[in-house]
């Protein structure tokens, strides 16, 4: 997923897919299906040289609400082993 001037715009590269993901009030809205339950959220603000950093808390959850900045943000589920 990646934020940027034209507004959000989904990439879905593989299972699971997040099935929601809006943006309101300044915040993104990201949920992925009951199956991806105990996957992670990882973030990166850049594709080339991509560093994934996981979002706390989504590790217990198949939801997150996050602040949008101002720069670009990619997100991608991993599976925990």
């Amino acid at each position: 997923m990646a934020d940027g001037a034209y507004g959000l715009q989904i990439l879905e590269l593989e299972r699971p897919a997040f099935t929601q993901a809006t943006m309101a009030g300044g915040m993104l809205h990201l949920s992925w299906n009951d199956a991806a339950t105990g996957a992670v959220l990882q973030r990166s603000s850049n594709l080339n040289n991509a560093v994934w950093v996981d979002v706390p808390g989504s590790e217990m959850t198949n939801r997150v609400t996050r602040l949008l900045g101002s720069g670009n943000e990619f997100f991608r589920l991993v599976k925990q082993p």
